[in-house]
């Protein structure tokens, strides 16, 4: 047995999909698939069952899952432990995030930590936040950027305090206004994506925005917006990832910001190249915000 085949074992379930595992481990779908089925051979029982609605464990899977995801924790220890013996010369960061640091901060981050140190390979993970806090409590990932607060007891180190904006039709009344009242959004037809951040706003401001519309997908939440379905309410940073016409952008009458940063187990405990890697994506933003 292959400490490959056990994340893709674990990947798998935690997705429930091995197309998603695959996508996240770089493999195809159908290597992803022989590696797990070649993993029950091995065991001699099945350990998934796959149905309409994904993956799910039988009773030994689950048992098997328990000891498989120690497995992986413990290769990543071993893996830090050898990083931390060769220093910064050589060694791996195991970095998640969701869309809109991948987008706008990761890309030339790791560009120009890698001009100072070359042998620093990077694993990157994009997924969503609540999944890759999994990960970092499970030990898959060293490191996440993701939106604060977090639940578990992870440390958290904020890189910025994003303000969140309104997003309107061009044709919209309140254009003209140099403002929105977060008061509008009560009477408004709203739009809502990015629903944690969205729903702290209207919890801290104490009122109930009337929802006409729930859209994971903030590209089609903005889109809806231009086509004058109604308005919405995102973080200003993840506007900088869109390219949608037909948008007006305003502030709000009270100022309501979102964190993000960066979480991790331990900085202290980190190894060389993590505690590196996140002192220059602290330096980084301090130089480009």
């Amino acid at each position: 047995m292959s400490i490959g085949k056990y994340k893709a074992f674990c990947t798998a379930v935690e997705l429930k999909s091995i197309s998603k595992a695959a996508n996240v481990l770089n493999y195809t779908q159908s290597g992803a698939s022989r590696m797990i089925s070649s993993l029950e051979d091995e065991i001699g029982v099945p350990l998934l069952v796959r149905n309409r609605v994904g993956l799910e464990l039988t009773p030994c899977g689950e048992k098997f899952y328990e000891l498989a995801r120690k497995a992986c924790a413990i290769d990543a220890e071993i893996q830090s432990l050898s990083a931390s013996f060769l220093g910064l010369k050589e060694g791996k960061i195991r970095i998640g995030t969701f869309s809109v640091p991948g987008t706008l901060w990761i890309p030339q981050m790791a560009r120009t930590f890698s001009e100072k140190y070359p042998g620093i390979e990077f694993e990157i993970y994009n997924e969503r936040c609540k999944t890759l806090i999994n990960w970092l409590t499970s030990g898959r990932i060293d490191m996440s950027f993701t939106a604060f607060p977090v639940e578990e007891k992870l440390e958290c180190i904020t890189l910025r305090n994003d303000p969140m904006i309104a997003v309107l039709p061009e044709t919209h009344p309140l254009c003209r206004q140099s403002q929105i009242p977060i008061s509008a959004f009560e009477s408004e037809k709203y739009i809502l994506t990015y629903r944690d951040a969205a729903t702290s706003v209207f919890r801290s401001a104490n009122i109930t925005p009337n929802i006409a519309y729930t859209i994971m997908d903030v590209n089609t939440a903005l889109s809806m917006v231009a086509n004058g379905f109604g308005i919405t309410l995102i973080p200003e940073m993840v506007l900088r990832t869109q390219s949608i016409p037909g948008l007006v952008v305003k502030p709000l009458d009270r100022p309501y910001t979102r964190s993000f940063g960066i979480a991790l187990p331990s900085l202290s405990k980190a190894t060389p190249a993590v505690k590196a890697f996140v002192a220059h994506a602290q330096q980084w933003i301090n130089d480009n915000f």
